[in-house]
């Protein structure tokens, strides 16, 4: 196989990494993320641009997304704040953050494996708002009328706890999209970040976004106020009570209402 490909590249007059990378291109770049906690533009790739000359297979060899013997896609997979490019072990600078169309998802669940409450120490280490736990979501999509040649997806639990994802988050929510399995009869769009997960598999990790193939984009979650809403100042017998209407900047209950009182 080896002397074919040279031979096809020498016929090409190119070398056989470009021949690779060229073949590998992505169809479309520069797609607007669904989610808004990612700034990132995606190339629209398919499952076997993933996986490469393995596929159906997992391997990290012959992926247009390795960086190197041992990695491949983004260094690290709970950031909540990815590349928006990557080198790869050809020296091509490419996006691995992806969109994938007409996929089916199956084995989807709560990761008990990967619950914390607090954050990982790539992102800080500090307790989740609230003091709440938050458990990584996990499953496998398959491009529909294929039996084989799966990439694992992960809706990390630091994006859970940071609000990236998350039932508030109409493009990445957890909750209703384990609705959505099927053994092929659900065609869903998804997002996010490719990572190998040596040296098991290929994974969109962090995911970032899902749709329903015959539907548009989600919309944004709906954007706090800038400013307190609805202030009021009432008197009393020695004491001004304040009232007020805005959102926790926190992810804790808000204070709506201050009383200053005379001093003696």
């Amino acid at each position: 196989m080896g002397i074919l490909v040279l031979a096809f590249a020498a016929y090409l007059n190119v070398t056989p990494s470009a021949a690779i990378d060229g073949a590998q291109s992505a169809a479309t770049s520069g797609l607007s993320s669904w989610n808004p906690n990612v700034t990132c533009a995606a190339d629209l790739v398919t499952i076997q641009d993933v996986l490469g000359s393995a596929y159906p297979h997992q391997a990290l060899s012959g992926s247009r997304y390795q960086h190197n013997a041992t990695s491949g896609g983004i260094p690290l997979e709970r950031s909540l704040s990815p590349p928006c490019t990557i080198t790869n072990i050809t020296g091509a600078v490419l996006s691995p953050f992806v969109q994938i169309n007409g996929v089916s998802l199956y084995g989807y669940g709560v990761k008990t494996t990967d619950c914390s409450g607090w954050y990982s120490k790539q992102n800080g280490g500090q307790r989740y708002p609230g003091n709440k736990t938050f458990c990584t979501n996990a499953g496998q999509i398959i491009t529909l009328g294929t039996t084989s040649g799966y990439m694992k997806i992960e809706i990390d639990r630091d994006w859970l706890g940071k609000g990236y994802c998350g039932p508030n988050v109409p493009s990445c929510n957890n909750e209703t999209l384990g609705q959505e399995q099927s053994n092929g009869s659900i065609s869903l769009d998804v997002q996010g970040f490719v990572f190998w997960e040596g040296p098991y598999h290929w994974e969109l990790h962090p995911f970032t976004a899902w749709k329903l193939s015959n539907s548009p984009p989600p919309p944004p979650p709906n954007s706090p106020p800038s400013a307190p809403q609805n202030l009021a100042a009432t008197g009393g017998n020695a004491q001004v009570t304040l009232t007020w209407q805005a959102p926790a900047s926190d992810g804790g209950s808000p204070i709506t209402n201050y009383k200053i009182y005379r001093g003696g």
